[in-house]
C-alpha cells in the first residue's frame, strides 16, 4: 500500500508541474482597486536594507520603544526586504519591483555611449533594454553601506550602497585619477534646472557614498546598469482626498498634502527641526483623523520627487502641483524650497551622525573655482538630489558647507510625514476567481482522478464512479451526495453563510482515516485556509474548492504537521498569478522567504517555458501576527491570543453576523485560550492525543498527555470548554485508532455542558442558529 501511494504522490506531482505550466497562459489580472493591494502596487517601494538603530551622535542604539527617543527609524518600519534572483544569463530580477537589470555594468562609458549602448545591448538574448530612470536605478539603493572618506585612497572600512552578492562593483581607480567615491551610475533623468556653468545635466546614483545628485554629460564617465520590464515604475498616481492629505495609489502610500512649515510644526514653530524633533514630531502627529504617521524613508520620500519640475524650469519645487510646499529664502537670498529629512540614517567613518534628506528645492553648494581660490554659492546638486546633513548641531559651523562640493549644511530641515494606505486594522482581503481558473483545475482534477483510479485498483477495486468509501471520510453537513473522490470535483455547497469545514482531523503520525491538520472557514462563500497538513490539497479536491478560491492563508504554529503542504500550496497560487495573503506567526515571513529562494530556479524554469518571467507573478502579502492583534479578513474581524505550545503559537477567533468561530491550533492548558474563546459559538480544540480509543484487545483506554503539555489533557479539555462557555467544541488533532466518540463525549460532558464533536476529515460545522 505504501508503494502504491509513494507512486501516486509522484503522478500527482509531475502532473502539478505541468498544470503550473498551463497555468502561465492564463490572465490573473483585475480590475484595481482603490486602494490596491500591497501585491498589485506597479511602484512597489522596496526596503532600505537598514537594520540597524541610531542616535544623533551616530551610535548603535538598542531599537527605541514607542515614546522613546529617536523612535521611528527605518530600521524599525516594516517593509519589503531586497529580493534579487541571479538568472545565471547575465541578468538579476529584482522579485519586489519587477524590474530586470544586468548584473554587471562593465568599464564606464561616457553618457552618450550610455544612451547608444542601450539599443545595442543583447545581454540574456534580451534587445528591450534602456538606461533606467532615477527612480528605477534608486530602487536598488542600501543603506546598509557605509560611505568611505571622500579623500580616501583605499576602499577599506567601506560598504557599497548596493547588493554585490547580485551586481558587480568597483570603487573609483586612483591610477586613472579618480577618487574612491568615483562610483557614479549614468540613468535617462536629465535635470531641467540649471547647475554649475550651464552644461547639460542628468541625475546619477553613487553607490560608493549612497547619493543623488546631477552630473555634466559631457566630461565624465559613469557606471551602467540597464533595465527592463515594468514601464510603470517610478510612475506616480496622486489623489486629492480633500482631507489635508494626497493618496499615491502607485506606491499605497498616503502623504501629508501639506508640510511642517504650513502646520507651524516643531519647537521653534516654523516647521524646521533637527533629525530627533522630526522623528519625534511625525510619531506624535495626529492628523486629518489618523494617527500612525511616520517620518519617511529615503527610498519612500524619493518616490514623490517629480524630476521634471525646478525652480529654474518650472518655478516651483521638484515635486507635484497636488502637494502644498513652504517657501524659504534660501544662503543665496533667492526664493527656493525646502530640504524635508527622512528616518534613514547614513553611515560613514564616523557612524551614522548624519541622516539622509532629499532636496525639493535647489541642491545648492559652495563650489570652489580652482583658478582663483573662491568659492561660490551654486545649484550644485540639482532639486531632486539626495544628500545628507548633520542630525544636530549648529549650521554656523559650516560657514562654506562641508564634503568635496560645500554641500550646505542646514540641520533644521522640513517634514513631511507619511503612512501606509493599509494598515493594520483597515486591511481587507479579498478573493477574485476566473472562469478559466476553475476550467483548468476541473480538467486537470478530471485527469488526477483517473491517474489515481488506475494505481488503486490490485489494492481494492474502485466501485463505479470513484474510489470505495473510507470511514471518517464522508461529507457530513452541507455536502451534496455522492461519495468522496468521484471523477468529477464536486462543487462545495456551504450549509449555513458563516461555518467551518474541517479538511483534516489528523496528528502527527499518519492516518490513512486522516489528513494532517488543517481547516477551512467559509463565510459567504469566501475561504480562508488554516494550516496545511499532509492532505490538505486532497481534501480541497474532494471538497470541490480551488486553490484560487482561497483569499487568505494562515498558519497557528510552524510544526511540520500543520505546515506540510504550505509550501506546494504557496507557489501553486504564485506561479498562477493570484493573490497571496499570509498570516500567521512570528517566523512566517522567514518561512516564506526560505521557500521562495529555495524554489526560485524551479519556479523561473515553470514560467520561462511559457514566455514568462517570475515577476509577472504577484509577491505574498505576509502579515506575522503575535497574540492580542486583530485584524480583518473581508467582512470578518478576527482576533488573535497567544496560547501555550512548544513553539510560538497563535490561536484565531473568526467572527461575523454575531457569531464566532475559534480554532485553537495545536495548544496545552490555556488562560489566553478561554479568554480567546468566551461566549464562541464553536470552539475548534486540540484533542490533546488523550482522546479514549480502542487498545489493549479492544478495551478502552486513555492516551496520556505529553509530559511536556504540549497538549492538553482530557480533563484540561473539558476545563477550557467550560470556563470558555463555548457553545460547541469541536476536538481535532486526533492520533490513530479507533475513536470511541460515545466514551470521550460523556467523560468530558462531566464537566462540560455544551455539545462535543469529534471531528472527522470533510465535516462542516456550522454556529446555531440565532
Amino acid at each position: 500500500m505504501s508503494r502504491r501511494k509513494w507512486l501516486i504522490s509522484i503522478i500527482v506531482i509531475t502532473f502539478l508541474g505541468k498544470v503550473l505550466l498551463l497555468s502561465s497562459f492564463i490572465d490573473s489580472s483585475s480590475p484595481q482597486a482603490n486602494p490596491l493591494p500591497i501585491s498589485e502596487l506597479p511602484y512597489s517601494i522596496v526596503s532600505t536594507g537598514q537594520t540597524e538603530c541610531f542616535d544623533d551622535n551616530g551610535r548603535v542604539i538598542p531599537p527605541p520603544k514607542p515614546g522613546e527617543m529617536f523612535y521611528g527609524q527605518d530600521a524599525q518600519i516594516p517593509q519589503r526586504k531586497p529580493a534579487y534572483r541571479n538568472n545565471g544569463d547575465g541578468t538579476i530580477t529584482d522579485l519586489n519591483t519587477g524590474l530586470m537589470w544586468t548584473r554587471d555594468p562593465g568599464s564606464k562609458k561616457t553618457y552618450k555611449e550610455a544612451i547608444a549602448d542601450a539599443r545595442q545591448c543583447r545581454v540574456g538574448g534580451y534587445d528591450d533594454w534602456r538606461l533606467p530612470t532615477v527612480k528605477e536605478l534608486y530602487s536598488l539603493i542600501l543603506f546598509s553601506g557605509i560611505e568611505p572618506r571622500p579623500q580616501s585612497q583605499s576602499s577599506a572600512g567601506a560598504r557599497p550602497f548596493i547588493d554585490t552578492n547580485y551586481f558587480a562593483f568597483g570603487y573609483g581607480q586612483l591610477d586613472r585619477g579618480e577618487r574612491i567615491i568615483d562610483a557614479q551610475f549614468a540613468t535617462a533623468t536629465l535635470y531641467t534646472g540649471r547647475t554649475m556653468d550651464g552644461d547639460s545635466l542628468m541625475f546619477g546614483v553613487n553607490f560608493a557614498d549612497g547619493r543623488i545628485k546631477a552630473y555634466p554629460t559631457r566630461g565624465k564617465t559613469f557606471y551602467v546598469l540597464y533595465v527592463r520590464g515594468n514601464p510603470n515604475y517610478g510612475k506616480n498616481d496622486f489623489h486629492d482626498n480633500g482631507d489635508g492629505t494626497i493618496t499615491d495609489r502607485a506606491t499605497g502610500l498616503m502623504w501629508m498634502k501639506y508640510d511642517s512649515g504650513h502646520l507651524k510644526a516643531g519647537p521653534r514653530k516654523d516647521g524646521r527641526m533637527t533629525w530627533r524633533e522630526a522623528l519625534e514630531w511625525a510619531t506624535n502627529l495626529t492628523y486629518a483623523g489618523y494617527s500612525d504617521w511616520r517620518l519617511p524613508t529615503a527610498k519612500e520620500l524619493q518616490s514623490i520627487v517629480d524630476y521634471t519640475r525646478s525652480p529654474d524650469a518650472t518655478g516651483s519645487p521638484a515635486i507635484d502641483p497636488v502637494f502644498e510646499v513652504t517657501e524659504i529664502v534660501n544662503e543665496r537670498r533667492e526664493k527656493d524650497y525646502p530640504y524635508y529629512w527622512t528616518s534613514t540614517t547614513l553611515v560613514g567613518p564616523g557612524g551614522g551622525r548624519e541622516a539622509v534628506y532629499i532636496a525639493f528645492g535647489r541642491g545648492l553648494g559652495w563650489l570652489l573655482n580652482p583658478a582663483n581660490g573662491r568659492r561660490a554659492l551654486v545649484d550644485i546638486h540639482g532639486a531632486g538630489c539626495q544628500r545628507s546633513d548633520p542630525k544636530n548641531g549648529d549650521p554656523r559651523q559650516y560657514p562654506f558647507g562641508r564634503g568635496p562640493q560645500g554641500d550646505v549644511v542646514r540641520i533644521y530641515n522640513f517634514v513631511r510625514c507619511v503612512r501606509n494606505i493599509k494598515t493594520d486594522s483597515e486591511a481587507k482581503i479579498s478573493s477574485e476567481n476566473s472562469k478559466k481558473d476553475k476550467d483548468l483545475i476541473n480538467s486537470a482534477s478530471r485527469l488526477l482522478s483517473a491517474s489515481q483510479t488506475i494505481l488503486q485498483k490490485g489494492s481494492a477495486e474502485p466501485e463505479p464512479g470513484g474510489f470505495p468509501q473510507s470511514k471518517g471520510l464522508t461529507p457530513r453537513q452541507g455536502m451534496p451526495g455522492g461519495r468522496v473522490g468521484e471523477n468529477l470535483p464536486r462543487q462545495f455547497r456551504p450549509g449555513a453563510e458563516f461555518s467551518i469545514v474541517v479538511l483534516g482531523s489528523g496528528s502527527p503520525q499518519f492516518n490513512p482515516e486522516r489528513s494532517g491538520p488543517s481547516a477551512l472557514i467559509q463565510y459567504r462563500e469566501q475561504y480562508f485556509l488554516v494550516d496545511m497538513g499532509n492532505g490538505t490539497q486532497a481534501r480541497l479536491y474532494e471538497l470541490g474548492v480551488s486553490l484560487r478560491d482561497i483569499a487568505a492563508i494562515l498558519l497557528t504554529h510552524h510544526h511540520l504537521d500543520h505546515n506540510e503542504e504550505f509550501i506546494p500550496i504557496l507557489i501553486y497560487r504564485l506561479l498562477r498569478g493570484g493573490k497571496v495573503n499570509i498570516i500567521g506567526p512570528p517566523g512566517t515571513e522567514k518561512f516564506v522567504s526560505f521557500a521562495l529562494q529555495f524554489y526560485a530556479e524551479d519556479m523561473a524554469y515553470r514560467m520561462k517555458r511559457r514566455g514568462r518571467m517570475l515577476t509577472d507573478t504577484f509577491e505574498p502579502n505576509i502579515r506575522e501576527v503575535k497574540g492580542g492583534e486583530g485584524f480583518r479578513l473581508g467582512d470578518m474581524k478576527v482576533t488573535t491570543a497567544k496560547v501555550n505550545h512548544t513553539i510560538y503559537t497563535v490561536a484565531y477567533r473568526f467572527e461575523a453576523n454575531g457569531q464566532s468561530i475559534i480554532i485553537s491550533g495545536d495548544t496545552a492548558y490555556s488562560d489566553s485560550l478561554i479568554e480567546l474563546a468566551r461566549g464562541a459559538d464553536i470552539l475548534v480544540l486540540d484533542s490533546g492525543e488523550s482522546i479514549i480509543r480502542y487498545e489493549n484487545g479492544g478495551q478502552p483506554g486513555r492516551r496520556a498527555a505529553q509530559q511536556n503539555q504540549a497538549h492538553p489533557t482530557l480533563q484540561d479539555v473539558c476545563t477550557m470548554a467550560e470556563k470558555s462557555g463555548a457553545k460547541k467544541i469541536v476536538l481535532t488533532h486526533i492520533p490513530p485508532g479507533e475513536v470511541d466518540e460515545a466514551s470521550t463525549i460523556k467523560t468530558i460532558n462531566k464537566c462540560y455542558h455544551g455539545q462535543v464533536i469529534v471531528a472527522c476529515d470533510l465535516q462542516e460545522i456550522t454556529p446555531a442558529k440565532k
